[in-house]
C-alpha cells in the first residue's frame, strides 16, 4: 500500500490550518523573545498592557452620563480625627452607605482612635477594605488577609480592596476585577459586591449568577462622571451636600486634593490617552471601584467570546485570505503583492471597525488580536508555508515512494 496516494495533491482548509499554525508559533516565539532579550525591553515596554479595545475608551466611547448613584470623597491627607469628622457630616446627611477605600492596620493616639471608632459605630451602613494576602497558586486561593484593627472592624461589613495581580506591583492596566475571591474554603465579597449588597441585593443575585472568577470592566468614565466631593468642600459653609441622601458614599484617597496628581494608590486604565504607552497613571483605585460599581447597577456588563470561538473565527479568516492571495497570484501575477497588501488594509480596518462597533452596541468582545495577528502575518506566513514546509512535505513524499518502489 502506497501512503502517499491517500495524501491530496491540493486540500485549501489544510493551507489555511498549517498556516494558522504558523502564525501561533511565531506569535509565540515573539513573546519568549520579548520576554528573554534585552534589546527587546523598548518594544515591551511601549506595548506593556496594551489591548486594542483601549483605543475604543480613549478615542471612540461616546460622552456617557453621570451616575448619580455614588459619591466619590477625597481623603486626602486628612488623619483619623479629619476622617471622622467627615464621616460625621455625612451621616448627617443620611447616605445610604459609607464604603471606606483604607486600611486601618495599627493604633494611633488614643483620642483620635475613639473619634474615628465613634463615628464608625453611628454609621448605618458601613463597609470596610481588607487586603487578601499570601496567594497559592498551586490551590488557587489565598492563604490570608488583613483588615483594619478591630476597634473599627467591628462596626463593618468587608470586602477586599485589591486590584488583579496586585503581588506583582507597579502600574500596570485595570481592565479587569474579581467580584469574589477563595480564603481557604470561603468565597469572599470585593469591597463592591459587598456595597452592591447592601444597596441593591437584586443586583447582587445577578452578579453572582453570572458566576465569573473576572468581569471586565466597563468604564464610563474618571471622578468627573460621579458626584464627587474633594477634601476641602466639606469645610466650605456654602457647599450644601444634601444629595448624599440614600447615595453610595466611597472615601478614599485622590492626592491631597483633585488639583493635584499623585502617584499613590492611582492606576492605568483603558481611558488613559496614552493607550500605546506609558504616560502619567490616569485613575485613582477609589475611582476604578465607583465604576464598577456603576456597571453592576446599570447591567452594562461586558462578555467576552470564547477562546475555541476566536480560534475558529481566526480560522477562517485565514482560509478566506489564503483563497484571495492565491486567485491573485494565479490572475494578476505582477500586481498580486500590491493587490494583497491593499486588500489586507482595507480588512484591517474593517475588523477594528466590526469589533469596536460590536462592543459599543452589544457590549461583546471579539478577540481582535487573533485576527490582527492573521491579516498582517498571512502573507508571509503563506509563503513561508509554500516555500519551505511544501517543499519539506514533498522530499517526505519522494523519501516514502522511494521505499515503497524498493519494497515492491
Amino acid at each position: 500500500m502506497k501512503i502517499h496516494k491517500k495524501i491530496p495533491k491540493h486540500f485549501m482548509s489544510l493551507d489555511a490550518l498549517m498556516i494558522l499554525i504558523n502564525i501561533f508559533v511565531f506569535y509565540q516565539i515573539l513573546s519568549l523573545a520579548s520576554m528573554n532579550f534585552k534589546f527587546l525591553d523598548p518594544l515591551k515596554n511601549a506595548l506593556s498592557g496594551f489591548d486594542i479595545y483601549d483605543m475604543y475608551y480613549s478615542q471612540i466611547q461616546p460622552e456617557q452620563t453621570a451616575d448619580t448613584n455614588i459619591v466619590i470623597v477625597n481623603i486626602g491627607n486628612l488623619d483619623r480625627r479629619g476622617i471622622a469628622g467627615e464621616i460625621n457630616y455625612i451621616n448627617s446627611f443620611n447616605p445610604k452607605l459609607i464604603a471606606l477605600d483604607i486600611l486601618f492596620t495599627e493604633n494611633k493616639d488614643a483620642e483620635s482612635d475613639s473619634l474615628l471608632s465613634d463615628a464608625f459605630r453611628k454609621t448605618k451602613n458601613l463597609i470596610m477594605a481588607f487586603k487578601l494576602d499570601n496567594y497559592n497558586d498551586s490551590k488557587e486561593n489565598y492563604d490570608s488577609f488583613k483588615t483594619s484593627i478591630p476597634e473599627f472592624n467591628r462596626y463593618a461589613k468587608n470586602g477586599y480592596a485589591n486590584m488583579p495581580d496586585d503581588e506583582k506591583g507597579g502600574y500596570r492596566t485595570i481592565r479587569r476585577y474579581m467580584p469574589f475571591a477563595q480564603i481557604k474554603d470561603s468565597t469572599v465579597n470585593s469591597l463592591t459586591s459587598a456595597i452592591i449588597s447592601i444597596y441593591n441585593p437584586q443586583k447582587y443575585s445577578t452578579l453572582k449568577k453570572r458566576n465569573f472568577e473576572y468581569e471586565i470592566i466597563n468604564y464610563k468614565g474618571n471622578y468627573k462622571k460621579f458626584y464627587t466631593i474633594d477634601v476641602t468642600d466639606l469645610q466650605d459653609p456654602e457647599f450644601n451636600p444634601a444629595f448624599l441622601k440614600d447615595k453610595i458614599v466611597l472615601m478614599g484617597f485622590m492626592g491631597s486634593s483633585l488639583a493635584d496628581q499623585s502617584l499613590e494608590d492611582v492606576f492605568f486604565t483603558p481611558m488613559n490617552a496614552n493607550y500605546a504607552g506609558r504616560g502619567f497613571p490616569d485613575m485613582y483605585g477609589v475611582v476604578i471601584h465607583a465604576n464598577i460599581i456603576s456597571m453592576i447597577l446599570n447591567d452594562s456588563y461586558i462578555d467576552q467570546m470564547p477562546f475555541l470561538v476566536s480560534i475558529v473565527f481566526t480560522f477562517l479568516l485565514c482560509l478566506l485570505n489564503v483563497i484571495m492571495i492565491k486567485s491573485l497570484n494565479a490572475k494578476f501575477p505582477i500586481l498580486a503583492s500590491t493587490l494583497t497588501k491593499v486588500a489586507l488594509s482595507f480588512q484591517t480596518i474593517g475588523a477594528l471597525y466590526l469589533g469596536f462597533f460590536i462592543f459599543g452596541l452589544l457590549k461583546y468582545k471579539i478577540n481582535l488580536t487573533l485576527a490582527m495577528a492573521a491579516i498582517v502575518l498571512v502573507p508571509s506566513m503563506n509563503d513561508f508555508y509554500h516555500i519551505y514546509e511544501i517543499r519539506l512535505f514533498n522530499f517526505i513524499k519522494r523519501k516514502i515512494t522511494k521505499k515503497d518502489d524498493n519494497t515492491e
